[in-house]
């Protein structure tokens, strides 16, 4: 057989990946700069819109995927908060989405009993789990109560939803962590609210709250605290004027019906268990 030819075809070899960098036009100095470092002149507009498409399709894809980083700000706030001012040791530690942090008056409805209030976001209960270094273990609660796993199942926006399966799989975590690290502090389910505006989801919030009270009547250390019964009328339908105009978030008469319902729950923290809760 022949050798190959002199200056014939190279063989064929796979491609090498090569890195583009984007320069802008007005910083080049000279077009040997592009040739060397292999970038692609455009103009400075092209940049800085190609740079907010790409925060705008990671903030999406987050979003689609319920990546906690998504809350971060509301996290970092409340670590500026607790430098600046430490919360109480063994205090009620209140933690969840916005039902929670919308409970403007937590702090006067449970008074004497110290409370802290963590709710953060339209949070699903796994990015709860997330961020328990930060907003949970610091505190040394004597006592957790979580309100989340609406958001989970609705969801917000463009987010994925989850099954009622997929809800008690995150409580378990949340319990989970907590008892690795708190092995003596109670953790107390608030039920998922029957939200005027969320109906079609409500067969499946249903199947959640029944798999997690199976869960938390398997635990002594879990409390399920049901506040469906007070927020339905006697006909079984839900009570419209606790809810605000959107008829998701609970106004001053919907938060009413939750303290009557769970502020007994703390009273009897208070006297009942061998962590007793000091007023303030």
């Amino acid at each position: 057989m022949m050798p190959p030819l002199r200056g014939g075809p190279a063989p064929h070899t796979a491609p090498v990946a090569r890195v583009v960098k984007l320069v802008d036009t007005g910083d080049l100095k000279s077009p040997a700069y592009c040739r060397r470092t292999g970038s692609i002149p455009v103009p400075g507009t092209t940049i800085k819109r190609y740079s907010v498409a790409i925060v705008i399709s990671k903030f999406l894809k987050g979003l689609y995927h319920n990546d906690p980083v998504l809350w971060r700000l509301a996290i970092d706030k409340f670590m500026r908060e607790d430098r600046r001012n430490p919360p109480q040791d063994g205090a009620v530690l209140f933690t969840g989405s916005s039902s929670i942090r919308f409970w403007g008056s937590l702090e006067r409805d449970m008074a004497p009993y110290p409370v802290i209030n963590r709710g953060f976001g339209g949070s699903m209960i796994h990015q709860v789990v997330h961020y328990m270094d930060q907003i949970v273990f610091p505190y040394n609660p004597a006592a957790i109560f979580l309100y989340a796993g609406e958001n989970d199942i609705a969801g917000l926006l463009i987010t994925r939803k989850h099954s009622a399966e997929e809800v008690c799989e995150s409580f378990r975590q949340f319990c989970q962590g907590v008892f690795e690290r708190l092995p003596d502090t109670p953790v107390h389910y608030i039920s998922i609210k029957p939200a005027k505006s969320r109906r079609k989801f409500w067969p499946e919030m249903q199947r959640a709250n029944r798999l997690i009270k199976d869960v938390c009547d398997s635990d002594p250390r879990l409390r399920y605290v049901d506040i469906v019964p007070a927020m339905l009328n006697d006909a079984g339908e839900v009570r419209g004027e606790l809810f605000t105009r959107d008829g998701i978030h609970l106004n001053e008469k919907g938060y009413d019906v939750w303290r009557k319902t769970i502020r007994p729950v703390v009273e009897r923290l208070a006297t009942e268990e061998a962590r007793v809760l000091k007023k303030q």
